[in-house]
C-alpha cells in the first residue's frame, strides 16, 4: 500500500521534468520519516532552547557600554631644539600611546575613579555580595579587601585599546545603567588627565630640583678652577694685560728703548769724529752738523772767511813784513783759535752726552738680561698656568652648554601642551550591549530545530540498528 507521502512525492516527480535518482529519493523519504516520528524531541528541542534564551534574558541584567576617546599628543616634539631624534615622530608616537594604554589602566588612575565615584561601597564593586560559599563559610569582607575588590571589578569592566593608524585611545566601561557608564567613563578620563598633569608636575620639579642643583656644582667647579689660576699667578707673579704677560711688555719696552740710545751713541761718535777731523784740519767746518751749529760757530766761521779773505788779499799786495798784513793774519789766527775752543766745547760736551747714553744702554742692557731671566722663569711656570687655564676653559664650557640646555628645557616646558586631551566624552549608551533579544531567540529557535533533528536522527539510527 502507498502512502500519502509517496502519493505526494509521486505527483511533485511527475511535475518536475527530471526525475529524482533513487537512493536520492529514498535518503528524502527517511529523512522526512525521521522529522515526523521525531517531531515531539525537536518540539521539546527547540522550547528548552527558547526557554534558555528568555531565561537568559530575564535573569542576567542588561549591561550598557559607554565609549570615549583621548588623543595623546606625542613628547617627541622639540619646540627648541629639534635635532635630537633618533626615530621618526610616527614609530615614537605608536610607542607613546601603547604605553599610556597601560597608564590609563594603572592602579594609581583607578584609585582616583575609586575615589571620585565612591566605588568601595557600591554594591556592584566593592560591596558587591559574597558568593553562597563565602557566606557559608563566613567569609567577610575587610575594607582592604573591599578596595581590592573594586579595583578588580573596576578592572574587568574597562577596555581601552588604540585606534589602528592613529594617536587616539578607546576607553569603553560596561555598566548596569547607562548613566553609570557614561559616568565611569568620563571618570575614567578625567583621572587620566589628572594623574598625567600631577606626574608631569613632579618630573618638572625633580628636573628643575636636579638642573638647579647641577648648575650649582658646575658653577663652583668653575669658581674653584679661576681661583686656583688666580693663586698660581700670584704664587708665581705672573701678570697678565690684555692677553699678554706684563714682564713681556716691559722686555719689548726695554728693547725698544735699547735699540733709541744705541742709535743715539752712533749719532754722538759720529759727530765726533766729525768735530776732530775739522779741529785737525782734515774736515772743513761746513762738515759741522746742522745740531751744532750754534750762533757763536756760525759768527765765528763769517769771521774766519772775511779774516782769511783778508789777509790773502793783503798778502798779494804788501810783503810779510807789512804791518797791515801782520794785522790781517793776527786777525784770523785769533778768530781760528776762537773756533777751536768752540769746537772743544762742542766735543766735550758730546763726549759727556756720550758717556750718559753709553751708560743707560748699559744700564738697558742690564734691566734687559733680568727681564728677559725673569721671563724665562715665567714661561715655565705659564706651563701650569697654562693647563688650569684649559681647565678653567672646559668646566666653563660644560657649564654654559648646560646652563643653555636648562634654558631651553624651561621654553619646551612653558612652550608644549599637555601630553593628552579628550576628544570625545563618553555619551549615554541608548541600549544594551550584546545581541537583541529578537535575534537571540530566533537563534534558539533555529539551534533547538538543529539540535532536535541531530536527536532524532540518533534515535532513528539506533533503533535501526536493533
Amino acid at each position: 500500500m502507498v502512502d500519502s507521502a509517496t502519493l505526494s512525492a509521486q505527483q511533485i516527480g511527475r511535475s518536475e521534468p527530471p526525475r529524482m535518482p533513487g537512493q536520492m529519493r529514498h535518503d528524502v523519504e527517511r529523512f522526512v520519516d525521521t522529522v515526523r516520528s521525531g517531531a515531539a524531541i525537536i518540539v521539546a528541542s527547540v522550547f528548552v532552547c527558547a526557554g534558555l534564551a528568555m531565561a537568559y534574558l530575564l535573569l542576567i541584567p542588561p549591561t550598557f557600554v559607554a565609549t570615549g576617546r583621548i588623543l595623546v599628543e606625542p613628547k617627541s616634539v622639540q619646540i627648541v631644539n629639534a635635532n635630537s631624534a633618533s626615530r621618526t615622530q610616527g614609530e615614537i608616537g605608536v610607542l607613546e600611546v601603547e604605553s599610556q594604554i597601560y597608564v590609563l589602566t594603572s592602579k594609581s588612575v583607578l584609585d582616583r575613579v575609586i575615589d571620585k565615584e565612591g566605588l568601595v561601597a557600591d554594591p556592584e564593586f566593592g560591596a558587591r555580595p559574597e558568593g553562597l560559599i563565602s557566606s557559608l563559610l563566613g567569609l567577610s569582607s575587610e575594607p582592604d579587601d573591599r578596595r581590592d575588590k573594586a579595583l578588580r571589578e573596576l578592572e574587568r569592566v574597562i577596555t581601552v585599546g588604540r585606534n589602528q593608524s592613529s594617536l587616539v585611545m578607546t576607553v569603553s566601561v560596561r555598566a548596569s545603567s547607562p548613566e553609570r557608564a557614561q559616568r565611569l567613563s568620563d571618570a575614567l578620563m578625567s583621572a587620566y588627565l589628572a594623574e598625567e598633569g600631577h606626574e608631569r608636575a613632579k618630573l618638572a620639579g625633580r628636573v628643575a630640583g636636579s638642573v638647579f642643583d647641577r648648575l650649582g656644582e658646575l658653577r663652583e667647579r668653575v669658581r674653584d678652577a679661576e681661583d686656583r689660576v688666580e693663586r698660581y699667578r700670584r704664587d708665581n707673579s705672573i701678570v697678565t694685560t690684555g692677553g699678554q704677560p706684563v714682564l713681556e711688555q716691559q722686555v719689548n719696552q726695554v728693547t725698544r728703548e735699547i735699540s733709541t740710545v744705541g742709535a743715539r751713541v752712533e749719532q754722538l761718535n759720529s759727530i765726533m769724529v766729525q768735530v776732530r777731523g775739522i779741529r785737525t784740519g782734515v774736515l772743513d767746518l761746513d762738515a759741522l752738523p746742522e745740531a751744532q751749529r750754534t750762533g757763536t760757530i756760525e759768527t765765528l766761521r763769517s769771521r774766519l772767511a772775511l779774516a782769511r779773505q783778508a789777509a790773502a788779499s793783503l798778502g798779494a799786495n804788501l810783503g810779510p813784513r807789512h804791518p797791515a798784513r801782520q794785522a790781517a793774519e793776527a786777525e784770523a789766527t785769533e778768530v781760528r783759535n776762537l773756533v777751536d775752543r768752540e769746537l772743544e766745547a762742542i766735543l766735550q760736551a758730546t763726549t759727556t752726552e756720550l758717556d750718559r747714553a753709553r751708560s743707560a744702554e748699559a744700564g738697558l742692557r742690564t734691566r734687559l738680561a733680568e727681564l728677559k731671566a725673569e721671563l724665562t722663569r715665567i714661561n715655565a711656570a705659564s706651563v701650569g698656568l697654562r693647563e688650569l687655564v684649559r681647565e678653567v676653559d672646559a668646566n666653563r664650557s660644560i657649564y654654559e652648554a648646560f646652563l643653555a640646555r636648562s634654558r631651553e628645557l624651561h621654553e619646551e616646558g612653558r612652550l608644549q601642551g599637555e601630553p593628552a586631551r579628550i576628544i570625545n566624552w563618553a555619551i549615554k549608551p541608548s541600549r544594551p550591549a550584546g545581541p537583541s533579544p529578537v535575534l537571540l531567540l530566533a537563534a534558539s529557535i533555529i539551534f533547538g530545530l538543529g539540535i532536535g533533528t541531530t536527536l532524532a536522527w540518533l534515535r532513528d539510527q539506533i533503533f535501526d540498528r536493533r
